[in-house]
Parts: C-alpha cells; sequence; structure tokens
C-alpha cells in the first residue's frame, strides 16, 4: 500500500513542481556547400545550375540551346583539374557552335558588302579599283570550284564511310564561305562600274548600320558560349553521370537534414540545430523549406543550416538534434506519450 501511495505522490510532484525541460527531435545531417555549381549535358542541350541552399536566393538555371545538326564542341580551360580552387569569373570553358560560327561569317560578309556599296556610292569609279575588283572575281571563282571539288570528294568518302560527319561538315562550312566570298567580290565589282546618288548614299548607309547590328548580336551570342566560374569555389570535373563540371563554394558549409513535418508545430519561437564538433555542442539557426518531401514512409520538410566554422567534409554524416519548445517534465512526459501536442 505504501508503494502505491509513494509511486501516485511521485507522479503528482512530476505534474506540479516547475522543472522545464527542452523537446528535442533528432535528425541525420549531412555536409553541403552552401552554393554549388554544375555544368549539365542532356543529349545535345546543356545547362549550367546554382543551388544555393537558403530561402534569399533560390535555386537558378541558365540554358545553352543549340540547334539540330549543330556541331558543338566544349573547350575546358587547360588549367583545371580536380580539387583545385578556381577564383570568381575565371573562365571555365567554351562552347562552339558551327552554326554560329557560319552565321557570324555570312553576317561578316553583309557587312563587308554593304560597307563596300557605301563607299562604291560615296565615290566615283576608279579604272585600278575596277581591275583589281574583277581579278578578285576570277580569284574567288577559282576558289569555289577548288572547294567544289573537295566537297564532292569528301561526299563520296563520308558515304564509303572513310571519313566522319564532322570532317564533312567542315568541308561544307568552307564551301558556303568560298560561295560568300565570290558574292562579295562580284558586289564590289559591280560597285566600282557606276557613281553613287545622295539618295542610294542614305539607302546603303542604312544598310550598313542593319548589317552591323546582326553582327553584333551573333558576337554577343558567341561571348556568352565563354563560361565563367560564378563565384570562388573547388572544382570537381565528371562527378556524376551527365554532371561534366561542379564547383562547390569555398566560403561557406551547410548542414541539411529532414525534420518530421508533424514535428514543426513543436519548434517554439526561437528553435536551432544542435551539432557536436570536435568534443563541443553547437547551436545553429536553420531555415526549414516549404514543399514536404517522404522519407521511409513519413513526411518531412528539408532544413539546412549555414556556418562558415563548420569544419567536417562534405558529404559527411553526423547525428544531431533539434531543440525545440520548453515544456513542464509532466507536459514533457505527456508529449512523449502522445497525450500533448
Amino acid at each position: 500500500m505504501g508503494l502505491i501511495i509513494g509511486i501516485a505522490l511521485i507522479s503528482l510532484l512530476v505534474f506540479i513542481l516547475p522543472i522545464d525541460v527542452i523537446y528535442k527531435v533528432p535528425v541525420n545531417t549531412k555536409v553541403y556547400p552552401v552554393k554549388e555549381w554544375q555544368l549539365i549535358q542532356d543529349q545535345s542541350d546543356y545547362f549550367t545550375k546554382t543551388v544555393t541552399r537558403s530561402k534569399e536566393s533560390p535555386t537558378s538555371v541558365q540554358n545553352y540551346i543549340f540547334q539540330r545538326g549543330d556541331v558543338v564542341n566544349i573547350h575546358l580551360s587547360p588549367s583545371l583539374y580536380n580539387g583545385m580552387v578556381i577564383q570568381k569569373d575565371s573562365v571555365l570553358l567554351t562552347f562552339s557552335s558551327q552554326m554560329l560560327t557560319l552565321r557570324i561569317q555570312q553576317a561578316l560578309n553583309e557587312r563587308a558588302i554593304q560597307f563596300s556599296n557605301l563607299r562604291s556610292e560615296q565615290s566615283a569609279m576608279k579604272v585600278p579599283l575596277y581591275l583589281e575588283a574583277q581579278n578578285n572575281v576570277g580569284l574567288a571563282k577559282a576558289n569555289l570550284q577548288l572547294q567544289t571539288l573537295n566537297m564532292e570528294r569528301m561526299s563520296s568518302l563520308y558515304e564509303e564511310g572513310v571519313i566522319s560527319k564532322l570532317e564533312l561538315d567542315q568541308q561544307t562550312n568552307t564551301f558556303k564561305v568560298a560561295e560568300q566570298e565570290l558574292k562579295i567580290a562580284e558586289q564590289k565589282a559591280l560597285n566600282t562600274t557606276f557613281e553613287g546618288k545622295p539618295e542610294d548614299v542614305e539607302v546603303f548607309a542604312t544598310r550598313m548600320a542593319t548589317a552591323e547590328k546582326e553582327l553584333q548580336i551573333l558576337l554577343n551570342q558567341e561571348r556568352e558560349y565563354v563560361v565563367k566560374a560564378p563565384f570562388t569555389g573547388t572544382v570537381t570535373l565528371n562527378p556524376a553521370e551527365g554532371v561534366l563540371l561542379t564547383i562547390n563554394d569555398t566560403g561557406m558549409k551547410s548542414l541539411v537534414f529532414p525534420f518530421p513535418i508533424h514535428e514543426k508545430s513543436r519548434l517554439g519561437s526561437n528553435p536551432s540545430l544542435v551539432y557536436e564538433q570536435d568534443g563541443q555542442e553547437f547551436a545553429y539557426p536553420f531555415n526549414l523549406e516549404d514543399q514536404a518531401g517522404v522519407l521511409a514512409g513519413g513526411q518531412y520538410l528539408l532544413g539546412s543550416a549555414m556556418d562558415p566554422s563548420i569544419t567536417a567534409a562534405y558529404g559527411e554524416m553526423n547525428t544531431a538534434y533539434v531543440r525545440c519548445d520548453t515544456l513542464r517534465l509532466g507536459e514533457y512526459i505527456m508529449r512523449k506519450l502522445g497525450s500533448y501536442p
């Protein structure tokens, strides 16, 4: 009888005494860089993805989409190697597009034609210029005949399987450039046979400005194909299938952990992630994502805490706990028994 009374008395004291207990939720953490940049290849398309593990800077994506049938090459900076620390704005790689190169060459030719038109309209015919122009036409025709023969020969070799599609495409581009060069030479020869009128000068000046604008658009596109490091970080080459290159931020690390969604209401006003490092406990503020995921049959929100003093290596996993609200001892026991919110 006395034992029963003693147990009842202790149980009563547990609920009466003002003993505060911190509610803790155990979690598994994994170390990630706060910012991670990736160059990803999806068949013939490429895009970069910057993952930022904070609500202030969400994930961003930049696409490099090339036309169907284009021959695209990637030229990595020769100084890149695994584990190197690369500085922000350093050149990582350059895309080269055969179609873009051809379009730029055509735009250059068009600008040259319009410039020749403009100059010829601004000055009278000069016999030496005419003779030089006629000579250039003859040279351009001879070159086109040569490239036509080369084209026929390369096409036959490709059909026989002797050369690759890339070699045939390169000859095709050379042939098209030869055609453009003949057109330029013929136009220049034509322009040396008449004098210009003021209204014609204005027309060709407008065409010249248009050709220059179109060329600059293409050159700007080519400059965008030079990819630079978005921030200072550590380089990893071919870290996973489809990922050609990554850069991990060296300035700060993050602890990422799944937090049970049913525990969210118990976080309290000032929750923290408590992480043990070098024999000491450190408390970090953290963010929880809004979108829930599923892990081991339960719903979770992904949490992350950032700090430059984290010494664990990327990918390292450790146990920690989230410090939630403060309860009286009796309330804590009831919550553990499932009878208190």
